[in-house]
């Protein structure tokens, strides 16, 4: 937001020749909020001068500039010229052409208007004021919980608090207006327009009407002080408009009283499909989130955003309404996107305006249009809809004041700077403890000060954060236990530099516009957020693997193998009304390049959960898994009898939807349920110095029996049986009932070399443990 440091002292009962920027510009972001950057510009006078239109052609305009003693000079063709019209016009090495905001230091270019102008400004009065200015430059986040200040008043009112300036009453700023109040709409046409209030978005609403009012040109030192911040001249009613915005920042609105059908104005919603042409000649149509001012026959407003070009001022204008509102800060930032018209005066709305400024605006206006000497008849009374909000106040004790700054206070202090802001305060003594009775003002109640700590930061700001002593906080610590944060970045580990893996990191939500395109919705429950991120994130993921397609879908035309893995957390329901949050890990193995099977990839885990220490083992799946995996070859893993997740193949149907071929093999796990399983710790053994024996046994088995189970019944044999391991296995149409197994066995005696008969005494008790299993020799 831009500002003019002039402007900003118009306000200030002392002159800006006497003040040092610097000075100011250091205590504004110490104390206050960010300026970005200041510019100091001269206004190059001597260079500018009217000139007064005397034939406007189709490709040329003429005009005669006095000052400078020329009859007849031409410039380019412009389509608001108008004969006997004074326009700025400037001169240099270029020749002479039309004066534009830039010259008055504006980074938006634009012609000026025509201008207003008698025997003084021809003479060159116009011209006797200081050469140059400072446009000062804030950024806006760091004003968007302070919506006071969003006109020079509230930034004055900050400069003259932070330099112990005199601020001028804002009574000598205003022309004091008499008011009628009605509680939702005025009828009698007794003081102008007929209002009405047909929302609830609309908390208070004023009008004035201006019965005799001509249209006027723009005055040159407005302007100047609209274009040095980016603001276009247009002439001295809309001017003034806009000036007023500016000026205390509260936006409002002028409008062509005779084009408004039954003089009336009416603040309702929208009805969808409705249209409106705006001031800046585009059609928009509404929808019923969007506020509107009807004249009972058709739409004059897009409340809080622009006005329609129908009712707005022109140079046919005799007679204005004056219209100042409050409204739904939500609803007219709302507006403002949809319809990608982001104004002034939405950016302002949107902050939470103070109710009672409404008034103020019009007052402001008039006072305006008096200081130029600007006839106009008025109606004898404003009118207004719409209570007051009631006066808030705060108790705060000096000693919590205090404790919450680190800082011993002086009472007078507080009590001084809280009033140079617009704070009432009054000092109390309640049970021997020093209170503060505070009204925080109308200005600084709509959203930015409700608490007491917010006056402890008021305080505390204009002390100096700088001047509290440093004292580091008192924290008793406590051993913590670490081992799962450990386990959890061990997971992310050995699937990045083990497996090769790269990470993922998304949002919690799914991502709707790809589920649609890839085709499934998950069949649980919805668990939408009550206010969504955006229409595309509302519905929290109950499983990472859609994310995991997208990531292959996204890269898969630049690589020939992908490998990403996420570590996050899911959402199910187990009840209507109970949500469980599971932490979990997914990955997903791509290879184009060659033909892997499911053993393959499922000896990679193998790896994982071996240097992660937990044995596993796998088992059938059910039927009722994610659609993409292979019934055949799809595997649910556990630990002891926990289900940790499932791993399998990938059918290639769903890999086309990605992928044009490939194989793809994915992984879900419970992460919390492997974080924290306890492992035994690793103990490094030494290679024995005596052989190991390996013995391979070829049997037939029944299909129910997994090789896990006969893996378990060998290995509690003996201790000397050191592994036992699958080396081939076959299964045909004609064994209906039973598969074909080789399975190698390793022992070591760690003390001796095995002997003959102890080796024929092993594969005796492996040959039993084998038929016990229902097992029988090849």
């Amino acid at each position: 937001m831009k500002l003019l440091l002039s402007w900003i002292f118009d306000h200030i009962d002392a002159s800006v020749d006497t003040v040092d920027v610097a000075k100011i510009v250091s205590l504004f972001n110490q104390k206050t909020a960010e300026i970005e950057h200041t510019q100091t510009i001269s206004f190059p006078f001597k260079q500018l001068e009217l000139a007064q239109v005397t034939n406007v052609g189709e490709f040329e305009v003429n005009a005669t500039i006095p000052a400078w003693g020329v009859d007849n000079v031409a410039l380019s063709a412009r389509k608001d010229a108008q004969v006997h019209e004074w326009y700025l016009v400037y001169k240099d090495d270029k020749g002479c052409r039309w004066a534009t905001t830039e010259q008055f230091g504006s980074q938006k270019p634009a012609l000026l208007p025509a201008m207003f102008v008698d025997e003084a400004i021809k003479a060159g009065s116009w011209k006797q004021r200081v050469t140059s200015d400072v446009i000062i430059e804030i950024d806006n986040k760091s004003i968007t919980n302070r919506p006071d200040l969003w006109g020079h008043r509230g930034i004055a009112r900050e400069v003259a608090a932070l330099c112990n300036l005199p601020l001028k009453p804002i009574e000598t700023l205003v022309k004091k207006i008499d008011q009628v109040t009605f509680e939702y709409s005025s009828s009698d046409g007794t003081y102008g327009a007929n209002i009405a209030v047909q929302t609830p978005n609309c908390a208070r609403l004023a009008t004035y009407t201006l019965s005799e009012c001509a249209y006027q040109p723009s005055r040159i030192d407005m302007a100047l002080k609209l274009s040095a911040i980016d603001a276009k001249p247009i002439d001295l009613l809309v001017d003034s408009t806009n000036y007023v915005m500016f000026d205390i920042g509260q936006p409002m609105h002028a409008f062509d009283q005779h084009q408004l059908d039954n003089q009336t104005l009416i603040v309702r919603s929208a009805h969808a499909g409705e249209k409106l042409t705006t001031l800046d000649d585009q059609e928009v149509e509404l929808q019923e989130d969007d506020l509107v001012i009807t004249d009972g026959q058709k739409i004059v407003s897009l409340v809080g955003v622009m006005g329609g070009k129908h009712s707005g001022i022109s140079q046919n204008t005799k007679a204005i309404i004056l219209e100042s509102g409050n409204f739904d800060a939500a609803l007219i930032r709302k507006s403002s996107l949809l319809h990608k018209k982001r104004t002034e005066a939405s950016m302002r709305f949107e902050k939470g305006l103070d109710p009672s400024q409404n008034i103020l605006a019009i007052e402001r206006y008039c006072n305006v249009l008096d200081n130029y000497d600007v006839a106009y008849k008025a109606a004898e009374k404003m009118i207004s809809i719409g209570a007051l909000p009631k006066p808030f106040t705060l108790t705060i004790t000096h000693d919590f004041l205090e404790k919450r700054l680190g800082a011993q206070l002086p009472t007078d202090f507080v009590v001084n700077r809280l009033q140079t802001i617009g704070f009432t305060v009054s000092v109390e003594s309640a049970q021997k403890e020093q209170a503060y009775l505070i009204a925080v003002p109308s200005w600084r109640a709509t959203k930015d000060v409700t608490i007491v700590e917010d006056i402890v930061e008021e305080v505390g700001r204009f002390w100096g954060y700088n001047n509290i002593e440093k004292v580091l906080p008192h924290v008793e610590t406590n051993i913590r236990e670490f081992s799962s944060i450990t386990r959890s970045r061990k997971i992310q580990d050995i699937l990045a530099n083990t497996l090769y893996m790269h990470e993922l990191v998304s949002y919690a939500f799914f991502d709707e516009e790809w589920l649609q395109r890839f085709g499934w919705q998950p069949q649980t429950k919805d668990i939408s957020a009550s206010y969504p991120v955006s229409e595309h994130w509302r519905r929290l993921v109950s499983t990472l693997m859609p994310n995991l397609f997208y990531a292959i879908d996204q890269n898969v035309n630049e690589y020939q193998q992908l490998r990403f893995f996420e570590c996050a957390r899911v959402w199910q329901l187990s009840s209507p009304r109970d949500i469980v949050e599971r932490k979990v890990v997914a990955g997903a193995l791509f290879d184009q390049t060659a033909q892997k099977d499911f053993y393959a990839f499922k000896q990679e885990l193998e790896t994982f959960f071996y240097q992660f220490g937990v044995t596993v083992s796998w088992h059938k799946a059910s039927a009722d898994q994610l659609p993409w995996f292979d019934e055949y070859q799809t595997a649910t893993v556990k630990i002891g009898d926990k289900e940790v997740g499932v791993a399998g193949m990938i059918k290639k149907q769903w890999v086309e939807k990605v992928a044009p071929s490939g194989t793809m093999f994915m992984f879900e796990f419970d992460r919390g349920l492997l974080i924290d399983h306890e492992t035994k710790p690793v103990q490094v053994k030494p290679l024995s110095r005596y052989p190991r024996v390996r013995r391979d046994f070829s049997i037939f088995v029944p299909r129910n029996v997994i090789f896990t189970k006969i893996k378990e019944q060998l290995s509690k044999l003996d201790q000397r049986i050191e592994d036992v391991a699958l080396i081939d296995f076959l299964e045909r149409d004609e064994w209906p009932h039973k598969r074909a197994l080789t399975v190698r066995v390793i022992v070591c005696d760690d003390s001796k070399t095995l002997e003959k008969d102890e080796i024929e005494s092993l594969e005796a008790s492996i040959n039993h443990a084998l038929f016990s299993l229902g097992a029988e020799l090849r």
